[in-house]
């Protein structure tokens, strides 16, 4: 069997519901490809463009969705598709489904057909009020008439139910009650072969619906859509995924709704990776048995192993599979949709997936994630002071001064120091040393952020470079952050190595001091990430300074090194995670 197009279907179910012919289409496919999904779509497509015949001619002018799901006799199935009824025009409203009005509607329409046909003394002399099932069952007989049906789930049904039986009501709707059924079939279902006996007999259209990525996408997001931003990186990442099945795609839309609203105003970087994050998710806690995708865990504590990519971290990973070769399966997945997505700025949306609970965090990562993108553009506004420096020799020297102060000053309370400490040294180098010392004052005095002028300063001086900020902040202020220095803990002393603000030799010495017992307090507070930051910078510092520094830093670098060979049980996976922290000098 050929694979028609979603426009060549739609064109068959036009025809098929516009022809005054009673008759069967069948719609086969893979079971989860979303042939429900795409029956509903392609019905409102349709009734579009029908509707107004229908009313005309008075045809189809009911309709009823079926799943045989758990059915177990005729009469059961019969019933349901009275109970299932709606007035055709009723199809895709918001009151579209069938309910207790719907269904005393039906049965009103009913009786005041057949009333006068029936011998109402004779029928109600016999009636036994105790007795509904008896009533129940009649009904249909008199009510399913000249109406669309689709039944799902065939393969589904009770045990007591057969397949024969369903086709012989199927072909009696057909030939004796005008009706027009449409069956929706799974391909890879037990019981098929039986239906195809049928076929001949029965069936008058069968379509294969074997969907592409972008006819899922039209049917999906014909339910489902957002912004034409949002909506845009939605596709983008499902084509990357090469998700088809409509019923995936629509889950995940549905899912997304909440996200949405708290995406609405943020910045375009955070709405890309947070979407992107949670697609990638969701395809993940969608999976069924599909072992080519990986799990949701897999992606939840992998993000480490990515940005350090390093495969030998699957230790660390709580659903491991038996064959190696998957694994490297699950990385190249990743690696090929885009890491990008997967940091500790998006765990909370991979908690929402896995709980369908949007932890208040949420709000504050986002906006510590937009202050760091602002810090970053503003940082990159500054810099791009140096363009006119460095790529032409168009602009004069007063021109480029007075752009770089200006630029200097309106990017004044986020703007890093090592950039500031740049742009001071090219005004020493040019000789505008007046600029340069304007510059580092209204540093001194404008940065609202204490903590960050006090470290910044520090580090300038640790540093000690013979020209720059250090120079000027020597010679106009030589103790500029006295009065200012707040008393920080030991954990705080050892986490200004994360934020690259580097301790003072004071400071230091502090955790030199230190015994045993309560140095190893210290550094169990820390996670095995920030200690592998720590551990890196320190080495790194006392490169960079051993000279100055000497004794201090050497004692605190063993210790540290030392303490950490120490952590964990002796398992494995403390092996690991140690090697992790010291990396090449993990002996």
């Amino acid at each position: 069997m050929e694979t028609p197009t979603l426009n060549q279907i739609n064109k068959i179910v036009f025809n098929f519901l516009n022809s005054k012919t009673p008759e069967v289409l069948v719609i086969r496919g893979k079971w989860g490809v979303g042939k429900t999904f795409a029956w509903n779509y392609l019905l409102n497509e349709a009734k579009r463009y029908t509707e107004l015949e229908w009313n005309k001619e008075k045809r189809l002018e009911n309709y009823s969705y079926v799943s045989l799901f758990g059915i177990n006799d005729l009469k059961e199935l019969k019933r349901t598709i009275f109970e299932n009824t709606i007035p055709s025009i009723s199809i895709g409203q918001e009151n579209g489904e069938p309910n207790l009005e719907t269904l005393g509607e039906m049965s009103g329409k009913l009786f005041k057909k057949y009333s006068s046909h029936l011998k109402l003394p004779e029928y109600f002399e016999k009636f036994n009020p105790f007795d509904t099932h008896s009533f129940n069952d009649s009904l249909p007989n008199f009510a399913i008439n000249n109406q669309l049906i689709c039944l799902d789930d065939i393969e589904r049904k009770g045990k007591k139910l057969e397949v024969r039986d369903i086709l012989g009501l199927v072909n009696h709707l057909k030939e004796e009650k005008e009706c027009k059924i449409v069956l929706l079939l799974n391909d890879d279902e037990k019981g098929v072969k039986e239906i195809d006996k049928y076929r001949e007999k029965v069936f008058d259209y069968e379509i294969l619906f074997e969907p592409s990525c972008e006819e899922s996408l039209e049917i999906a997001f014909n339910k489902y859509s957002f912004s034409e931003d949002v909506n845009g990186i939605l596709k983008s990442s499902i084509r990357r995924l090469e998700i088809k099945n409509v019923r995936v795609i629509i889950k995940i839309l549905r899912r997304f709704k909440p996200l949405a609203e708290l995406l609405k105003n943020r910045h375009a970087t955070i709405k890309l990776h947070s979407i992107e994050a949670f697609v990638l998710a969701m395809n993940s806690q969608l999976r069924s048995s599909n072992e080519t995708i990986p799990p949701l865990s897999f992606l939840k504590e992998t993000d480490f192993v990515i940005f350090n990519m390093s495969r030998n971290a699957s230790s660390f990973l709580s659903d491991i599979p038996e064959n190696k070769h998957q694994l490297d399966e699950w990385f190249d997945y990743v690696q090929k949709y885009g890491v990008e997505c997967i940091s500790p700025r998006t765990s909370p949306i991979f908690y929402y997936v896995n709980t369908g609970i949007l932890e208040n965090i949420i709000e504050l990562k986002f906006n510590n994630w937009e202050h760091i993108i602002d810090t970053y553009n503003q940082n990159e506004s500054f810099s791009a002071t140096w363009d006119m420096i460095y790529n032409s020799f168009e602009f004069n020297e007063d021109d480029v001064v007075k752009e770089l102060l200006q630029r200097a000053k309106n990017n004044i309370q986020i703007i890093e120091s090592h950039r500031l400490n740049d742009a001071c040294k090219f005004l020493e180098q040019i000789n505008r040393k007046n600029e340069a010392k304007v510059l580092a004052e209204f540093y001194a005095k404008e940065v609202t952020d204490r903590d960050k002028l006090i470290n910044d300063h520090q580090h300038i001086l640790d540093v000690r470079e013979p020209q720059g900020i250090s120079s000027i902040f020597l010679n106009e202020f030589p103790f500029p952050n006295k009065g200012l220095e707040k008393e920080l803990n030991l954990v705080e002393i050892l986490y200004k190595f994360v934020n690259k603000s580097q301790p003072t030799i004071d400071q230091l010495n502090k955790l030199v001091l230190l015994s045993d017992d309560e140095f190893n307090n210290v550094i169990n507070q820390i996670s095995p990430r920030d200690l592998k930051i720590i551990w890196r910078e320190s080495f790194k510092y006392y490169e960079d300074t051993k000279n100055a520094k000497g004794t201090i830093l050497t004692t605190f670098c063993d210790r540290l090194k030392n303490t950490v060979k120490k952590m964990g049980r002796g398992e494995k996976i403390d092996e690991h995670r140690i090697s992790y922290i010291l990396g090449e000098q993990y002996e």
